[in-house]
């Protein structure tokens, strides 16, 4: 975040110019289009980045803004106008996670951190819980994590990943190489495959 002191934010100020936070700007282009925000303390960028690769590959055309250049995806911003979708990442670091409307959500984790904006982990979650409740579609989320496990499980269009016997959707006999990573994948109790 740009904060008095940037030369940008300060010259800004001096010309009486108007400035919206990041989160705001997204969460307005994010009313036309059907968004998917990843949110969490750790793995944002990676997650983002992969969805959007993932719905480009599926040829669905979508927008994403993700937290740093992806050689994938040509760059951190995209818009696309023939595309449905937007893919963001959600900030959780100052409250703006509240702003965002989407569609589907993915939470990774949520850890007691940010405590510079925080009091503790009860007023993160308390974010975390207020921006769940504007999701209009899935919420899809990391059954390894206990604290994303405890919010989420109880929600009616809630569904569960990782390696967690409780999961959902469960990868098995993970193998990890400088080349790519290889796993099963499992539905309830049901290999999908490789």
């Amino acid at each position: 975040a740009i904060r008095s002191g940037n030369p940008a934010f300060d010259e800004a100020v001096r010309l009486g110019l108007p400035m919206v936070r990041r989160a705001e700007a997204l969460a307005a282009i994010m009313q036309i289009k059907k968004g998917i925000v990843i949110a969490g303390m750790h793995g944002k960028t990676t997650t983002s980045a992969m969805t959007a690769h993932i719905l480009r590959v599926g040829g669905l055309n979508p927008s994403h803004y993700v937290g740093a250049e992806i050689p994938i995806l040509g760059t951190n911003a995209v818009w696309e106008p023939k595309g449905d979708y937007l893919v963001a990442e959600g900030d959780e670091s100052d409250g703006t996670l509240r702003i965002y409307h989407a569609e589907h959500a993915i939470i990774l984790n949520i850890e007691e951190e940010h405590l510079d904006y925080y009091a503790d982990l009860a007023a993160i979650e308390q974010v975390f819980n207020g921006f769940m409740d504007q999701v209009t579609g899935k919420i899809i989320y990391c059954a390894d994590d206990p604290h994303a496990a405890r919010l989420c499980s109880h929600r009616p269009d809630a569904i569960s990943y990782g390696k967690s016997e409780t999961a959902l959707y469960q990868y098995r006999s993970f193998v990890g190489g400088p080349s790519g990573s290889e796993f099963a994948v499992w539905r309830a109790g049901d290999c999908l495959g490789n």
